[in-house]
């Protein structure tokens, strides 16, 4: 299983620090604490009933949040494997990952924090078999709501075993059990994730594991699209 990755150490203090800072500028150039270019690489996973394999062939695009143009995109390699570098101007880039394949659904990876690092170890899911996957969970999907995967993790950047995530407005997740979706799941197995399905609107992220306390943060919304986020431990 493939792994998404935060900013850690000296990069994931700096990206608490500036929260959501813009990659335009907003402080005024930044201190230089930041490189010039980061690269943010990772893996592209399409999921059925049975569980997730490497999309090849997948056009992956890194957006500034409020930028209307890709800053870099390429197509995935037959690992579904990506990797590109990112000018950032010194500052924290506030922004998104964009997968798009036809016949797929348009797939987005939200950091939950702007990058102020290397990001090389992101996972990205999307699906052709949406009905598949949500008829696995038993939970049937509605047209203009958006599907939600949350990646629990350590501060190791580990996915954590044993974890329960939550969503506000509040839903049912559907946990994986041996890598594939099920409805007998009530937490994290070794992928760290869960999904939530028929998500209407921009929603608050969060998880519990024991007295981990988690970086809780926000994911917008998306009409028809599968999204990916981290929720980090502390």
């Amino acid at each position: 299983m493939f792994s998404s990755r935060r900013p850690t150490g000296a990069g994931r203090a700096l990206a608490e620090a500036v929260g959501a800072l813009v990659f335009a500028g907003a402080c005024g150039g930044g201190g230089g604490s930041v490189p010039s270019m980061i690269t943010v690489a990772g893996h592209v996973l399409t999921w059925n009933a049975v569980g997730g394999k490497p999309l090849a062939g997948a056009n992956v695009a890194i957006y500034q949040s409020t930028g209307l143009s890709p800053v870099g995109s390429m197509a995935t390699d037959n690992s579904g494997g990506f990797s590109i570098v990112v000018s950032t101007g010194g500052n924290a880039f506030d922004g998104y990952a964009q997968v798009t394949k036809q016949g797929y659904v348009d797939a987005y990876f939200q950091p939950e924090a702007p990058w102020t690092e290397d990001d090389t170890a992101e996972q990205i899911n999307t699906t052709n078999a949406l009905d598949q996957l949500d008829s696995a969970c038993g939970v049937p999907a509605v047209n203009t709501t958006f599907t939600l995967f949350v990646e629990a993790r350590d501060r190791a950047d580990n996915p954590i075993v044993g974890a329960m995530t939550s969503i506000m407005p509040n839903a049912t997740p559907c946990y994986l059990t041996g890598g594939v979706p099920s409805t007998a799941g009530t937490e994290t197995d070794s992928s760290g994730l869960s999904i939530y399905f028929n998500v209407t609107g921009t929603v608050s992220v969060d998880a519990s594991a024991g007295a981990t306390i988690f970086n809780s943060h926000s994911v917008p919304f998306r009409s028809n699209t599968v999204t990916t986020t981290v929720v980090g431990a502390q």
